[in-house]
């Protein structure tokens, strides 16, 4: 059996390496104070210590690329550096993986004025859609043949899931085209002049088929049922929902229209 001194000098010991893991934290993320961290006598530790320092700014602005490319060649290097930079120190990264760093870039534009045009915002918020609807969990989705089983009299009561990896967007700017461009020079190699940006307010869903993330734009009335569907709305406030927009007699034959698209796209988780 370990003895009562044995243990506290252990817990001392523990206290004491953490306490300098976390003096070397600050040190490398916050620039804080350096001394005592590095070996004594060890050749010029502040340059070491830059190394590190560097090391992890430059891996936080490689994950950002990733996760934000078409933002990054719109951009270009110099001007999405130096955003990186400013994010970095404003948002530092809190979750274990650095595969979410960035989830807080949209509300931190929005904060302040540090992009060039105001659809680049749009942009962003349409690749982070796209990169969580890439890993958003599975679920089994929802078929044609499931639904026509159903009794007619359950329909009204009925309450549909969206699939993990949808997500609906409200823009201001057309960036869609943008997209595509920036991605496709990214494919190809070869740059060429960007569509200029049309404001535009209108609304996308983005989600995944497979392993490949997909979207599309919506008309407002189509919009306006799947947020209903999101809030956890029944079919028969579905087409309540349908009719503030469009003809209250053929909003159930736009609401099954949609319905079956949906379910082709794979939208609807199963029942």
């Amino acid at each position: 059996m370990m003895s009562v001194a044995t243990a506290s000098a252990l817990a001392a010991g523990m206290t004491e390496l953490q306490e300098q893991q976390r003096a070397f934290r600050l040190a490398v993320v916050a620039d804080g104070a350096a001394a005592g961290l590095l070996a004594a006598g060890s050749s010029d530790p502040l340059r070491r210590l830059q190394i590190y320092r560097h090391a992890y700014r430059s891996r936080l602005t490689d994950a950002l690329a990733a996760n934000y490319p078409a933002l990054a060649r719109a951009l270009g290097d110099e001007a999405f550096a130096a955003l990186a930079a400013q994010y970095i120190d404003a948002r530092p990264s809190r979750k274990p993986s650095i595969r979410w760093f960035g989830d807080g870039l949209d509300d931190y534009v929005g904060q302040h004025d540090v992009l060039s045009h105001p659809a680049l915002r749009d942009l962003l918020r349409l690749e982070w859609a796209i990169c969580c609807a890439f890993d958003a969990a599975d679920a089994p989705v929802a078929t044609r043949d499931e639904l026509a089983r159903l009794a007619p009299e359950a329909w009204p009561t009925l309450r549909l899931e969206l699939h993990p990896s949808v997500c609906l967007l409200d823009l201001d700017w057309n960036v869609e085209p943008i997209w595509q461009a920036l991605t496709r020079d990214a494919e190809t190699g070869i740059e060429q002049a960007l569509p200029e940006p049309v404001e535009h307010r209108h609304s996308l869903v983005v989600w995944r088929e497979g392993l490949t993330p997909k979207w599309r734009s919506l008309e407002a009335a189509e919009a306006e049922c799947l947020r209903a569907l999101q809030r956890g709305e029944t079919f028969e406030e579905l087409c309540r929902s349908a009719a503030r927009r469009i003809n209250a007699e053929r909003a159930p034959a736009f609401v099954v229209g949609w319905l079956q698209r949906w379910l082709a796209d794979g939208l609807i988780a199963r029942v």
